[in-house]
């Protein structure tokens, strides 16, 4: 009977830290309809492309300097939590921030170099490539990680989700001050900076407000002491910086590449394909984020049982989703063809070439 009453907790706890990952991203999903939509209605084709080439160049540089600190504070701060030892996860805490923080400055000097050589591949004007420096700027130094990885590990999945609500809704509140008043690639580019920065903003506000002892300055300074305090910490923040590299990285780098050779608008379809291509594979990502701090908590408690009861319970939850998820695709294959022919909605423009930009708008 324990045994069972302790598989479903964990599994509930799984599907209720899901369910608020879901629900943010059903927030986006919807309003990106909207504020992506009057984006491509107003930058054309071509201009929409640019915006994209410029956003992926900011992805590429953040994910080759990212160390994913968020899974490092749930993999080591578990321990600490049960131990109920705010201190060392305080210091934890500094460890991170500070690999936050010189990543964003490292990626900074790289994107100099990186705007400065791509500008001239990818067509982009003096005005444009000083815009996109600004951007990467913005993207690299609105370091919000460690405050997720904060949150999740004290399963605040529901506040993360709020403060992950900020991001759409200031976009679509800029998106139509853009059209409005600066309707171009750099005003822009300008409503997407300030949402990171507002976002950014938001989600630390939610931690200093539900945890503000492990954010205690005394301990910060002391992030130093955090590798001696959780071996093995070095090796796992490299293999995190690998991961996101060998993923967002590269899969970025590729685009641009195309943008390169093909042009921005060719660009722009290779995403949508690339995309859709990886529907399955965003929510099994949602799925290991929602799974993860429950692993970490049953491995730094040496439950080997509630392991195994969860990895088989997630593994069968996980065949189910994807079985329903195919069959789906399977069904809405013909409609989605025949959607993929029609006007765009908000494009206003009869051509086909110009439909991705409504199928998939909330994947920038």
């Amino acid at each position: 009977m324990n045994t069972i009453s302790r598989e479903n907790g964990l599994l509930k706890r799984t599907l209720s830290n899901l369910a608020w990952l879901l629900a943010g991203k059903v927030v986006g999903a919807v309003l990106s309809l909207i504020y992506l939509g009057l984006a491509v209605r107003t930058l054309k084709s071509e201009g929409f492309g640019q915006f994209t080439l410029v956003f992926s160049t900011a992805q590429a540089i953040a994910a080759f300097v990212s160390f994913q600190t968020w899974q490092i504070i749930i993999r080591y701060g578990v321990r600490h939590v049960t131990a109920q030892d705010e201190s060392a996860l305080s210091r934890l805490t500094g460890f991170c921030i500070g690999l936050d923080v010189s990543g964003g400055i490292a990626g900074c000097l790289i994107s100099w170099g990186g705007v400065t050589l791509l500008g001239p591949l990818l067509g982009w004007s003096n005005a444009l490539s000083n815009a996109a420096l600004a951007f990467c700027f913005v993207i690299l130094l609105s370091v919000r990680s460690t405050a997720v990885g904060l949150l999740r590990l004290h399963d605040r999945f529901g506040v993360g989700a709020m403060a992950d609500a900020v991001t759409p809704i200031a976009r679509f509140v800029g998106a139509i001050a853009a059209t409005l008043w600066h309707p171009t690639v750099t005003g822009f580019l300008i409503a997407w900076a300030i949402a990171d920065i507002i976002t950014a903003i938001a989600y630390w506000i939610c931690v200093m407000r539900t945890m503000p002892r492990s954010l205690r300055m005394s301990d910060l300074r002391q992030g130093w002491q955090a590798p001696r305090e959780n071996p093995g910490i070095w090796r796992f923040t490299w293999l995190t910086n690998l991961n996101s590299i060998i993923g967002t990285g590269c899969n970025n780098i590729v685009l641009l590449l195309v943008g390169i050779f093909t042009g921005a608008t060719d660009a722009g379809h290779y995403r949508l394909a690339y995309q859709l291509s990886q529907a399955l594979v965003r929510i099994s990502e949602m799925f290991s984020r929602a799974v993860l701090p429950e692993l970490a908590r049953a491995h730094a408690s040496q439950e080997a049982d509630n392991i195994r009861l969860l990895l088989r319970r997630s593994t069968s939850l996980a065949i189910v989703v994807t079985v329903v998820i195919a069959a789906a695709l399977a069904a809405g294959g013909a409609s989605g063809s025949s959607v993929s022919g029609r006007t765009c909605l908000f494009n206003g423009v009869p051509s086909t070439r110009d439909a991705w930009h409504c199928q998939r708008p909330w994947t920038l």
